[in-house]
């Protein structure tokens, strides 16, 4: 007999009683959904748990979590899994490593004791997608005195070649409107603005980095810095998007890369780039806020599920990720030394510069993709 999948689907689930009521009118098929029929294993709960998504653990009467109750939009995520079990425990599994309370809190050592192939598939990919130091991440936001605002301060004073280098690639020619998500200090955009003709928008939340940006100048455009998406005019729409150690921030990646697909012109471009790997993810990710690094596989499917497609995807700098393994992995290194920081930026990137050349790296310490829409679809 076929064991029907751990994972019940609704199209409504808000928060308190009524987040419980109407889970309950879904509890009926709960046995069918499980797999779980009375006498061999009793549902004796529901709890109501809330992270980013809404969502219900499900548990036996032993207090096994046996499933998990929905929204929709819980699913419009990057996750890989080919199965429903499979996908239960990835859920699960990336939940309690990115730091959802509710399931580190109340469900430790409370999941299915038998192990199945599945299981193993599933928490296997929810290793790889999410670092467990993450779950004491910092909340990735440059406020004074944070890691982060120092980094960024470190970068801008000490490691202007490798800013250079990046800029170029992920803005390597002329372009009308330009929007940068994310846009920090403006270590990025202070290096791309003279190559915007019309108009340039900064979105960055946090009230340090838009006192940076509101300084910055260009001539001949339009410069606008805003805390969010919604604070950009309407009709507005950009010839590139970009996102530059950005995304593994964001917890709902696709759902951002998503919103911003809406701001692109039908010939316009997204460019991501991220740090790569998560075997390179370090105590200096989390105290930055990182929540993960990307592989081409996982950043492809969050652009793929964000509704876009890949025209370019590669790995950059594979030196830099040798040295980052060997100061930030091994040896815990948590701020730049400043003369070896030096040394990095006068001699090890013209070289990585130069490598970057070959195409097809088989590593690197950063991804960075390009994605436009698909055909039809800024119609």
């Amino acid at each position: 007999m076929t064991v029907p999948p751990p994972i019940c689907v609704v199209d409504e689930l808000d928060a308190g009683e009524t987040l419980f009521r109407v889970s309950s009118a879904a509890v009926g098929e709960l046995p069918l959904y499980f797999g779980r029929r009375t006498g061999e294993r009793e549902l004796c709960g529901i709890e109501s748990k809330s992270g980013y998504d809404k969502y219900i653990l499900v548990q036996s009467s032993d207090c096994k979590v046996i499933g998990i109750i929905a929204h929709a939009s819980m699913f419009r995520r990057a996750w890989m899994s080919s199965d429903a079990e499979e996908l239960f425990h990835e859920i699960i599994g990336t939940f309690r490593r990115s730091g959802h309370k509710s399931v580190n809190a109340d469900t430790s050592g409370t999941f299915p004791s038998r192990i199945t192939n599945s299981m193993i598939r599933g928490r296997w990919r929810a290793f790889r997608a999410v670092s467990k130091k993450s779950v004491k991440r910092s909340e990735g936001i440059a406020t004074s005195g944070s890691v982060l605002e120092r980094t960024l301060q470190d970068v801008d004073a000490g490691l202007s070649n490798y800013s250079t280098w990046i800029a170029s690639l992920e803005v390597p020619g002329r372009v009308e409107r330009l929007l940068e998500f994310g846009a920090g200090t403006g270590t990025i955009a202070g290096r791309v603005a003279h190559r915007v003709t019309k108009e340039l928008w900064l979105v960055e939340p946090s009230e340090r980095g838009r006192e940076s940006l509101l300084n910055l100048k260009a001539e001949n455009i339009r410069i606008g810095v805003v805390s969010e998406l919604g604070e950009i005019p309407l009709g507005i729409q950009f010839d590139l998007i970009l996102l530059s150690n950005v995304l593994e921030h964001i917890e709902n990646d696709v759902e951002i890369v998503a919103r911003l697909s809406h701001l692109l012109t039908h010939t316009g471009r997204l460019v991501v780039f991220s740090p790569a790997h998560n075997f390179l993810y370090s105590r200096f990710d989390q105290l930055i806020g990182h929540i993960r690094r990307y592989t081409q596989p996982s950043l492809r499917r969050v652009i793929e599920l964000a509704g876009l497609e890949i025209e370019t995807l590669r790995y950059v700098n594979p030196f830099g990720a040798v040295l980052w393994l060997m100061s930030n992995r091994l040896a815990r290194t948590v701020r730049p030394n400043q003369i070896l920081a030096s040394v990095y930026d006068k001699i090890v990137v013209p070289t990585s510069r130069v490598f970057d050349l070959i195409p097809k790296q088989p590593f690197g310490q950063s991804v960075i993709a390009v994605a436009r829409l698909r055909d039809g679809s800024g119609d």
